[in-house]
């Protein structure tokens, strides 16, 4: 049916001066028989006519309709810690008894997708590889149920044996779509002894003693003891004897080791097996932990007490790396002797009546060039002295004591300085609370960056909230706001942490605390630590002379882990995803890589950490009440491993309705691609005739 966009009446108007127009130019013409200008005429008709009518915007409209059969999705659980209580050969029958399983459900019409915990789609053509090194079932359904959200999902059956140690449990969601769950693995426990995990800290302080925390737990072995030793860099520090009193315990054992030497540290935990014991692997468990050379001191100086220093010193002491001293006004807290701070945050220095200590704290401190950060906002602060103390910023207020704005923040999303989760720049942008700046125009020096700029309502302004810069003695940052406390409080208030703010406060903190590296080759990892599963992934960073970034560079890089090297090559290019390694082995690994500028040799060496990531080993008992829980809760069955193919068939609902969707679509005659073509055939033919009857 042919629709217009305008009223059809309109057509009726279009056809009768067309045929006006064909009337006009060939009703008189003599020296044309009548039959000519007839046929001229009608030519010249259709033309017009065409042409009008496509000016109402005609349009076909179509109803299609489709049947779309029922999709039953085989989630697999294809985790280690199935075939660790199988073998090659139950894979090879699972992979046979699957195809059955497909083939049934396929004869009742429906249509069957495989998925597994690596692969949202694949075939049995293939065989399943059960090598993932950890499970989160409540990922695999979710995920099941968010890409298939639209299309006609009947079911999904799980494979699994019920061992989760990632994400939630499966059982704290309710899913939309009925879970049939059938139970794998073995549901038998087994005599074991295994090391459950090494509680420490990420890093300590070398000549310091540390304590860790080993906690082991075992099954069976009543009345036995087990023998669990330390080692250290490969060096044994000791070794307990420890007794295994019930069926089942769990038990934490503490050492305490010393950090001698700077760098990475290999700490290995060993149980020596005992006969009869059926899982080995979880008998020993490494740790890697960073020995550094000490702690960073920070002072806080402030005039007055404000609930802001509070909110900056828990950021700040939410990570052991640093030491700090709070010095408010004349008489709270006490400098160090020798002023030997690594940073100083200045919160509102620049006051009416600041108090002489603080005043002479400041030209002390003023004098070794010890990067500084800075609070501004106050009512009483004194920006003129300021701008003559600060070469980062200048504030120029155009009346005297203005009241103050309020403010949020917008995170610079051009800032590179160093990197900020986009998660945590939403919660930035996200504070409620607003806080007091100065009303204020506000001047940055040339090579200031900016991480947060001023919003006021849903106006971002070029007005800096926090600026940095690495200037040529130090480096220094200025937050121009007051009340940032608010912002701590208001995250815990929504989120039940203080992720986002902490961060914030501590990056800046780590920015200002780091010496510049003036190498005109640098080469690092993007992180100190990866696991098994992850890339490695190296940033690369090549200078001219005047330490303008430059590319096309090769790059040799090295590296080992003491037993084993690598050597690999590469460009330097103006890509930032870095260079990529993968699959290396848990260790502590040392690199070099090595380049030519100028004719010359420059090197850049370090190391890095990679963790075991093999969650697998430690618990092999299936957990098949779970899968019974999960199927009940969702209106599924729970399905023994055993069951035969027809007792498959009688549990699982596999008689499901074929889906009739309706889609209107709308087809513009405009669009045919034919509709040129027969205008111009109408066109060419009317001025063809005109010339061949000898006048145009």
């Amino acid at each position: 049916m042919i629709t217009f966009e305008y009223h059809s009446g309109y057509v009726l108007l279009g056809l009768l001066l067309a045929a006006g127009l064909a009337l006009l130019l060939y009703s008189k013409k003599e020296i044309w028989s009548k039959f000519s200008n007839i046929g001229l005429g009608t030519l010249r008709f259709l033309l017009v006519a065409v042409l009008l009518i496509l000016l109402l915007g005609p349009f076909f409209t179509q109803l299609i309709t489709q049947n779309e059969d029922p999709i039953v999705v085989l989630a697999i659980d294809n985790s280690k810690s199935i075939l660790e209580v199988k073998d090659t050969a139950w894979a090879g029958q699972f992979q046979s008894n699957l195809a059955a399983y497909k083939n049934k459900i396929e004869e009742k019409g429906n249509k069957v997708h495989i998925r597994t915990l690596s692969k949202k789609s694949t075939s049995l053509d293939e065989a399943i590889e059960f090598d993932q090194p950890s499970t989160n079932l409540h990922q695999l359904v979710e995920q099941v149920e968010s890409d298939y959200e639209g299309t006609n999902l009947a079911s999904i059956i799980l494979f699994s044996d019920g061992i989760y140690n990632e994400g939630f449990s499966p059982l704290y969601a309710k899913f939309s779509t009925p879970i049939y769950t059938f139970g794998l693995g073995d549901t038998i426990p087994r005599q074991d002894v295994s090391i459950n995990g090494i509680i420490h800290n990420s890093y300590v302080y070398k000549g310091n003693k540390f304590p860790i925390v080993i906690e082991w737990g075992s099954y069976g072995f009543v009345g036995e003891r087990i023998s669990i030793t330390v080692w250290m860099d490969n060096k044994k520090i000791e070794e307990r004897k420890l007794p295994i009193n019930n069926q089942t315990q769990i038990r934490q054992e503490e050492f305490i080791l010393e950090a001698s030497q700077d760098g990475y540290t290999d700490i290995k935990v060993e149980i020596k097996p005992l006969n009869g014991e059926f899982n080995q692997k979880n008998n020993v468990k490494h740790a890697y932990i960073e020995v550094i050379e000490g702690k960073e001191r920070i002072a806080i100086i402030s005039p007055y007490p404000h609930p802001d220093i509070k909110a900056i010193r828990s950021a700040l002491e939410s990570s052991e790396a640093y030491e700090i001293d709070v010095i408010i006004g004349d008489h709270i807290g006490q400098p160090h002797e020798e002023l030997a701070y690594d940073l100083v945050i200045w919160h509102h220095q620049f006051t009416i009546n600041s108090g002489q200590r603080i005043q002479k704290l400041y030209q002390q401190i003023k004098q070794k060039n010890i990067p500084s950060w800075y609070f501004l906002g106050m009512p009483n602060d004194r920006f003129n002295l300021f701008n003559q103390e600060n070469e980062l910023a200048r504030v120029i207020t155009r009346v005297r004591n203005p009241d103050p704005d309020k403010v949020h923040a917008q995170w610079n999303q051009e800032f590179t300085s160093f990197n900020f989760e986009a998660n945590l720049q939403q919660k930035i942008n996200e504070m409620n609370i607003p806080l007091e700046v100065p009303y204020a125009n506000i001047q940055l020096t040339t090579n200031a960056q900016v991480l947060l700029w001023q919003k006021l309502g849903k106006i971002v302004t070029p007005k800096p909230l926090l600026a940095i810069a690495a200037l040529e003695t130090t480096k220094k940052a200025v937050f121009f706001g007051t009340g940032i406390w608010s912002w701590r409080a208001d995250e815990f208030s929504k989120y039940q942490s203080t992720t986002a703010f902490d961060q914030l406060i501590r990056k800046t903190a780590q920015y200002l605390l780091a010496r510049d590296n003036k190498k005109r080759f640098n080469v690092y990892p993007v992180n100190s630590e990866f696991n098994t599963m992850e890339k490695v992934v190296f940033a690369t960073e090549v200078y001219n002379s005047l330490y303008e970034n430059i590319y096309g560079h090769k790059v040799n890089l090295s590296v080992t882990n003491g037993q084993e090297n690598w050597n690999y090559s590469y460009v330097n290019t103006m890509n930032k995803n870095g260079f990529v390694i993968s699959a290396l082995k848990p260790g502590i690994y040392s690199y070099t890589a090595e380049t030519e500028l100028d004719g010359k040799p420059y090197s850049s060496k370090g190391k890095f950490v990679v963790n075991e990531l093999d969650k697998e080993s430690l618990y092999l008992t299936a957990n098949h009440q779970l899968l019974k829980e999960l199927a009940t809760q969702n209106g599924g069955k729970f399905i023994d491993q055993n069951s035969p193919i027809e007792q498959f068939a009688a549990q699982v609902n596999l008689t499901h309705k074929k889906r009739i969707t309706s889609e209107k679509k709308t087809w513009y005659i405009i669009n045919w691609p034919y509709l040129f073509i027969i205008l111009l055939v109408l066109i060419s033919t009317e001025w063809f005739f005109r010339k061949f009857l000898g006048s145009y």
